[in-house]
């Protein structure tokens, strides 16, 4: 199964792939930075390209003609698209149970029962997923992470249905994956992983697994029948356009060797430049930090001059919410927080954070970079938003650009509209902004969100700059193999809430 893509606008080229291969019968992981296409080269091969503002062609023929194939009806029929923002699918005035019903998942017996759902929600009481089933998207609003599950739910009932049809017998269903574990923590990501080798092994299929998530290597290593099973793949850019060459798992390995931590050598490292305590209360819940073990009693979470502190906990639990009450932007119901020399309380002044905090102390790089960035701003006009005279030196911009760019995307590219970058690029142009702002304390929530290798590689190295220069920083994030490293374990720290 290979491909020739190209997709366009009236006025610019999206996606532009010749030789794009999806090996029969094997699981292609496809790995490579958000925004680069693919997601659009996956919708464009199940057919769910919306064709009116957009114009495909593929191996040379209509998008229209490819979609209305047999080949296309089969796949369709027999295969499940899991897509990377779940509401896109979810029927806001359906129930999940109904969801999951839909379509031909209504030919599934009844003794299928509440296969999928059990194993991604780990529920002993069955009480709890006839809960979840009752649930409509709006006004309840499910998590980012829950709304990931009911999708993949539904995606493994098509399995087992793809599995009992007589259309089983062959390798042709198609099943796409696009960014699965993009909402979920490691636990759930490694249950998705079992349960795809679980259904492969009981009838093979073709399967696309889109992620930025590199560190899913190390958990695919775990399974002796990968290479038979599993194909890796990356997906780049070129002065050609894009490119899709083989992965190995030993790059992964090899790059992740070369993570470490440092030690600041600077008069003030260790110096305490925020405490909050456990007992914070918001939204309802009761937050509590336990270092080094969930078991642990609870403690203050610290964060010092000269040192990473590493915060982890499960998906949805509160990890970024955290993150926005220490730099003010959510009133917690209880709270005793300690910035620099400042102590601060529920009660305290909104206005004491833009005003002695933001951009003077403290900077927060948000998880998603569209909260951060101005989307109608050039990439120029992002960096002189920050100087007050507003007087910035364009080659020193682009040289800063370049620190965080292999190869360099050239001076072109200071004049491009942030809202057109790559969710790769904007990523880096957010992290960028915070340590242009140099300030004590550094916030980075998911910071290697949406990055390749090397541009993750690039954006660590930065980190331990500042950390080396002082800085105090807290990471969020679930990528724990990766922070492990840089982080030692005296700083980790585990968040846990309650209702």
């Amino acid at each position: 199964m290979t491909y020739d893509i190209n997709i366009k606008t009236a006025k610019k080229e999206l996606v532009q792939i010749n030789g794009f291969e999806l090996k029969p019968g094997k699981i292609t992981f496809l790995f490579g930075e958000s925004g680069i296409g693919k997601s659009l080269i996956s919708k464009a091969i199940f057919g769910l390209i919306d064709t009116e503002f957009l114009k495909v062609r593929i191996n040379g023929k209509s998008y229209d003609a490819y979609v209305h194939s047999r080949e296309m009806a089969r796949r369709q029929r027999d295969g499940f698209f899991v897509f990377q923002e779940p509401s896109s699918h979810l029927n806001p005035l359906e129930t999940l149970r109904r969801q999951l019903q839909e379509g031909r998942l209504k030919r599934l017996p009844k003794s299928a029962g509440n296969i999928g759902l059990e194993q991604l929600w780990q529920f002993n009481d069955p009480r709890k997923i006839k809960d979840i089933l009752a649930v409509y998207p709006k006004p309840y609003r499910p998590s980012g992470g829950e709304k990931q599950r009911i999708l993949l739910t539904m995606a493994f009932r098509k399995l087992l249905l793809y599995q009992r049809s007589s259309h089983g017998r062959t390798n042709n269903g198609l099943f796409i994956f696009d960014e699965p574990s993009g909402s979920l923590d490691n636990t759930y990501r490694d249950i998705f992983i079992r349960m795809l080798f679980e259904n492969y092994r009981k009838q093979p299929f073709t399967g696309l697994v889109i992620t930025h998530d590199y560190s899913m290597v190390s958990e695919l290593e775990k399974y002796p029948d990968r290479e038979k099973t599993v194909v890796l793949s990356e997906l780049q850019r070129t002065e050609n356009g894009l490119c899709q060459r083989p992965f190995h798992l030993v790059d992964y390995k090899g790059w992740l060797k070369k993570q470490h931590a440092v030690k600041a050598q600077t008069i003030h490292a260790g110096h305490n430049l925020a405490a909050l305590q456990s007992g914070l209360r918001v939204f309802s819940r009761t937050l509590s930090f336990h270092k080094s073990d969930p078991k642990a009693p609870a403690t203050d979470l610290e964060i010092n001059r000269g040192e990473i502190t590493y915060l982890k906990a499960r998906s949805g639990e509160g990890k970024t919410t955290v993150a926005k009450i220490i730099m003010g932007l959510y009133r917690p119901q209880a709270m005793r927080l300690t910035l620099g020399r400042k102590s601060l309380t529920e009660k305290s002044s909104h206005a004491f954070w833009p005003r002695h905090i933001w951009g003077q102390m403290a900077t927060m790089v948000f998880q998603h970079a569209d909260e951060a960035l101005n989307l109608n701003s050039t990439v120029l006009e992002t960096f002189r938003a920050l100087s007050g005279n507003r007087s910035v030196n364009r080659d020193k911009v682009l040289r800063r650009v370049n620190e965080y760019f292999t190869p360099s995307p050239g001076a072109a590219f200071l004049d491009k509209r942030t809202g057109d970058l790559s969710g790769g690029q904007k990523q880096r142009i957010n992290i960028m902004r915070s340590m242009v702002l140099n300030t004590d304390l550094l916030i980075l929530d998911e910071p290697l969100n949406g990055l390749d290798l090397l541009s993750a590689g690039l954006v660590l190295d930065k980190i331990r700059e500042r950390q080396a220069d002082g800085a105090g920083i807290l990471l969020i994030s679930h990528n724990e193999e990766i922070f492990d490293r840089i982080a030692p374990p005296e700083n980790r720290y585990y968040l846990q809430s309650e209702l």
